[in-house]
């Protein structure tokens, strides 16, 4: 499962979820504002940035199309 990881008034946030959208990509969508685990994860991954996209244990940061593409055909 593909989770999206950012804020909702994110310009980049945005970006990427309707990129996902427009190829059909099901995803889950987490806001850092309303999920504290999520929060937690963030710090201890040394995440700096945002949007953040998560599949297993692999994850990318911000709106690299290159690898969110990579990233969706090998789940």
């Amino acid at each position: 499962m593909i989770q999206v990881i950012g804020k909702e008034f994110s310009s980049q946030t945005r970006f990427v979820r309707t990129y996902l959208d427009n190829k059909g990509v099901s995803y889950e969508y987490i806001d850092i504002d309303f999920d504290e685990d999520i929060r937690i994860w963030l710090k201890m991954n040394k995440v700096m940035g945002l949007p953040v996209v998560k599949s297993g244990s692999s994850f990318i940061v911000g709106k690299n199309i290159e690898a969110l593409e990579k990233l969706i055909n090998n789940p």
